[in-house]
């Protein structure tokens, strides 16, 4: 008796979300080709690499309590090779001094009595007794977090509080400032800031996306134009070339902007919730000084009220030492929403004097030892979250289950952290695996 056929899965896109989808998809025994319309694998996750130094372009590092990540790499053979990373951090003030610190308790010696107390009662009310839900799954509608700001929840607090803790959890975690988010996303944020601690690989965040590409059938330089449909169902996709690839399901893992082009007109309602969802973006200007900084900062946050686009530095030889054995600084200049969409489309030399000028309230002297500089730009850096999105999401995950053949995976619609791209891929190769 010949075995039936293995049910053809198309995966479109090569990043975390779409190459993790295809690694649980073919452990399943399902027949997967992921199709990468650029010439590398890794979306988001990128390496720099200049003279034998590496850092991080894209996402920076994993989080302890990353449980399926953290099991993906055990499974590709990596987690033992893991770097932990100490995240020194330099918070500038208002008035020109600043304070050093490794951590929550570091924070508290500089907030005042005050200060602590809103501290204190932040964890209290919305940690330890507040609504559950998950951290990287969007299932739970909280209506009273999902339909305010983040600025407008945390009014009544100590503005050292608001300053030292909640701006750079919003400005770092969330990509965009308190004014711009939506509580619920910002909570999250701050549960997994407040869980958890930071850890790499040595050849930095694209050693994963890597060994799952090895093991996986990739074409890459493969654009997709359109999904390929039959009396509603998804029956495949057309290439950019013309080509057209037959297949029982599609997974669609790029970025919602994307996903929104490949969606045909008659699927209107999710083409154009895809194609309105707010995101960040983000134009990473990297410094290659001649000299070393400090030896333990790592990460520099500008004074609460400065006149900045350019909010935030890392300086990767002290983030990560071992992947910068040259020794000297290499710092990036991070923006957040809504300054990053005004700076995006700005000729390179603009955004980098712009950077040095906002660096400098916070890192002086430092542009006398630039060597080189250089820009990436992420047109799509991360989901932005709105007042209202988390509610919208839950609906469009119902919309989309509804379509035969088509499944839709990303970290962006469950979150924006790494742990949620994976998570929602597992769930989707068990879904294709169980279903007819």
């Amino acid at each position: 008796m010949n075995k039936p056929e293995k049910k053809k899965v198309i995966v479109v896109g090569a990043g975390i979300s779409g190459l993790s989808t295809a690694y649980y998809a073919r452990n399943h025994d399902l027949d997967v080709t992921v199709l990468e319309a650029s010439d590398r694998v890794g979306g988001r996750i990128l390496n720099l690499e200049v003279d034998g130094d590496v850092v991080d372009a894209g996402a920076q590092f994993f989080h302890s309590n990353y449980k399926n990540i953290i099991q993906l790499l055990k499974d590709l053979g990596l987690y033992h090779r893991k770097v932990p990373i100490t995240l020194t951090i330099q918070i500038s003030r208002d008035d020109g001094t600043s304070f050093v610190t490794e951590g929550v308790f570091g924070i508290m010696r500089n907030l005042g009595l005050k200060g602590c107390l809103s501290l204190s009662l932040f964890f209290l009310r919305y940690v330890l007794l507040g609504k559950r839900f998950s951290l990287f799954t969007i299932e739970k509608h909280i209506e009273d977090y999902d339909n305010c700001t983040a600025a407008d929840r945390l009014q009544g607090f100590d503005q050292r509080f608001i300053d030292f803790v909640a701006r750079p959890v919003a400005l770092a975690e969330c990509m965009t400032t308190l004014e711009e988010s939506n509580f619920y996303q910002f909570l999250n944020c701050f549960r997994l800031a407040a869980s958890s601690t930071h850890f790499t690989l040595p050849g930095g965040m694209e050693e994963i996306v890597h060994e799952l590409a090895n093991q996986l059938n990739v074409r890459c330089n493969s654009p997709v134009k359109s999904l390929l449909t039959e009396r509603g169902k998804v029956v495949g996709v057309e290439l950019e070339s013309g080509e057209k690839l037959p297949a029982d399901h599609v997974v669609l893992t790029t970025t919602l902007d994307k996903t929104a082009s490949i969606v045909p007109p008659e699927f209107r309602e999710i083409r154009s919730f895809l194609g309105e969802f707010p995101h960040t973006q983000n134009p990473l200007i990297f410094f290659h000084l001649d000299c070393r900084l400090t030896d333990d900062i790592a990460c520099y946050m500008s004074p609460p009220s400065a006149d900045a686009d350019f909010i935030m530095a890392i300086d990767h030889s002290n983030k990560v030492p071992t992947m910068v054995p040259g020794g000297n600084s290499i710092i990036s200049a991070w923006s957040a929403y809504p300054m990053g969409d005004s700076l995006i489309d700005l000729p390179d030399d603009e955004l980098i004097e712009r950077a040095v000028a906002d660096l400098e309230q916070y890192l002086p002297s430092f542009k006398h030892n630039i060597k080189k500089s250089s820009v990436t730009r992420h047109r799509w850096a991360v989901a932005r979250y709105a007042p209202g999105t988390h509610s919208k999401i839950i609906d469009f995950k119902n919309r989309v289950n509804s379509i035969q053949g088509l499944s839709i995976v990303s970290n962006d619609l469950d979150g924006v952290h790494l742990e949620t791209a994976v998570t929602s891929a597992r769930e989707a190769a068990q879904r294709l695996a169980t279903s007819r």
